[in-house]
């Protein structure tokens, strides 16, 4: 998820100190599939092509944009053609869907999907975990990574004004904006580790696991609007029903977008990647710096983890909820709008907007290129990413604001967790810990989101720069694409460090125990009070 951080900061230091619009199309080729790599840098398409040598399911979509009006909400509906691989290391019988916005969360919002057939002989799928699972039988089981193809028409209802399920699928009235993630059905996420996620929605995190595919969307009428979303522009086409969009994804976990009649643009570039920020009237100075910011971001982490392969970035200004001050997607990443009303000089919560976007930009590694069961193992990416938004500040402006930063987004929110809570102290948790076995929700964002980058900070010194930063960006080449497990991280990790250090034991302390008190006892906390108000 983004950066939950900014909502768990504020609670605990409260109480403490009182579409691409205007993009150029690209020409169409004939195979679908070359299509894709269309929106992927050309120096790295050949790389992404052979870490997914079995090939990708393939969505291809077709569907009307409706907007709401006084007397109805907005809709999504549409055709769906799903060429699909079977990723499981044994025959399919059935193949799973996630219908998110049927969950309670999302209030008004609703999915309802009809006429599905494979190969071409119709089917009756079955429903489950309050209809967020479509379950579609075989008449033959599917052997692995072999393929059948999927045919399904769906309609989605987009509700008003719902910040629960994070705002991530909802219809901003004051605004007059859309933001549309999971707005379609979705495969249901397949770990190689567990299976194919067939849960209730998670209570912590993210609601969305999946894995890579390809999409190809046809979206329309957009006569009017502006559409920001994963993707590249493909072509337009003027119809009597208005403006259609066909969009093309490259490699992703997932395929968001967000409309708008309102927004404005400011663009740059890092490398020979377009950075885009859609911002809302009157939030111009914010959305032109969330430009600067993304490209010293990506340009760092070019540097220092890997190459981000794709042709575009962008950055949405976004009314967005349930305690989330931004949320990632592939190639695009939701921010909240609160943030941009707020001048950028003399800021209440010093750089807060630049650490959330940073924070979101480096899941564009964790998360989008390297993926991860982020129900069984947030931290491999939230801690991770967190981790590196206290690396950029060091990088880009030096120890001081990095102190600074660590102390307001990291360090305060743990310690105060620990030892500062009128409640009475905190119970500490391991980091590696299934988000909803957590004791709250508070837990879970202190432990994944504070806890987890100080633990990274700690096997950073152990093993120091020359060698930790190298082993990070080599588990990133190896697992880019795929669903990587903790053991892959810890492999990478272990590989390199020095004989006279018990790395096993090193991990496990800060990974697998719950150690907090020992490791910052009620002395730091003391310590930290005082930063905070001399701050």
């Amino acid at each position: 998820m983004g950066n939950r951080n900014r909502s768990v900061v504020a609670l605990v230091l409260a109480l403490v100190l009182s579409t691409v619009a205007g993009a150029m199309a690209q020409p169409v080729t004939a195979d679908p599939v070359q299509r894709q790599w269309s929106a992927v840098l050309p120096a790295y398409a050949d790389t992404l092509e052979a870490q997914v040598e079995s090939g990708l399911s393939h969505y291809r979509v077709t569907a009307d944009f409706v907007p709401a009006t006084d007397e109805a909400l907005g809709s999504i509906s549409g055709d769906l053609t799903l060429d699909w691989i079977n990723p499981a290391d044994e025959p399919a019988e059935e193949i799973h869907f996630r219908l998110y916005v049927n969950d309670s969360r999302y209030r008004d919002g609703d999915m309802t999907v009809f006429d599905v057939a494979v190969n071409g002989e119709s089917v009756e799928p079955a429903f489950d975990v309050e209809d967020t699972v479509m379950t579609i039988p075989l008449a033959h089981p599917v052997p692995t990574g072999a393929r059948a193809e999927v045919t399904l028409a769906w309609d989605a209802v987009i509700p008003n004004n719902t910040v629960s399920g994070y705002g991530m699928f909802n219809h901003d009235t004051a605004t007059d904006s859309y933001t549309l993630d999971h707005w379609l059905p979705l495969l249901a996420g397949y770990d190689p580790a567990n299976g194919f996620d067939l849960a209730p929605l998670s209570v912590n995190g993210d609601p969305v696991f999946s894995n890579v595919a390809f999409f190809e969307v046809t979206i329309g009428d957009l006569t009017g609007l502006t559409l920001a979303s994963t993707g590249v522009v493909e072509a337009d086409e003027e119809t009597a029903e208005g403006l259609r969009r066909t969009i093309v994804s490259g490699p992703v976990r997932n395929f968001t977008m967000a409309i708008s009649a309102n927004y404005e643009l400011a663009t740059g570039y890092a490398g020979d990647t377009e950075i885009r920020s859609y911002f809302l009237p009157g939030h111009q100075e914010r959305g032109e710096a969330s430009v600067e910011w993304s490209i010293a971001a990506i340009e760092l982490f070019n540097e220092l983890i890997g190459p981000y392969p794709y042709a575009q970035f962008s950055v949405i200004d976004a009314e967005i909820g349930g305690g989330a001050a931004g949320i990632e997607f592939p190639q695009i990443v939701y921010m909240a709008s609160s943030y941009y009303s707020e001048p950028l000089d003399g800021e209440s919560f010093p750089r807060g907007q630049e650490f959330t976007l940073v924070h979101e930009i480096v899941h564009q590694w964790f998360y989008g290129l390297v993926g991860n069961n982020q129900h069984r193992h947030a931290f491999l990416d939230e801690a991770l990413t967190n981790f590196y938004t206290t690396v950029y500040f060091e990088r880009i402006y030096g120890e001081e604001v990095a102190l600074q930063q660590t102390l307001l987004n990291v360090l305060a929110p743990y310690v105060i967790f620990l030892h500062g809570l009128p409640s009475g102290p905190g119970i500490d948790e391991p980091v590696n810990t299934p988000t909803d076995d957590f004791r709250s929700s508070i837990a879970y964002g202190v432990v994944v989101y504070n806890k987890g980058p100080l633990a990274f900070q700690a096997i950073r010194e152990a093993l120091g720069d020359d060698v930790f930063f190298p082993a990070v960006a080599a588990y990133f080449g190896r697992m880019q694409l795929l669903i990587a497990q903790p053991a892959d991280l810890y492999d990478a990790l272990a590989a390199v460090a020095p004989d006279d250090l018990d790395f096993a034991a090193l991990w496990r302390h800060w990974i697998e125990e719950a150690n907090g008190a020992e490791d910052f006892p009620q002395e730091t906390f003391d310590q930290v009070l005082i930063a905070l108000r001399g701050s």
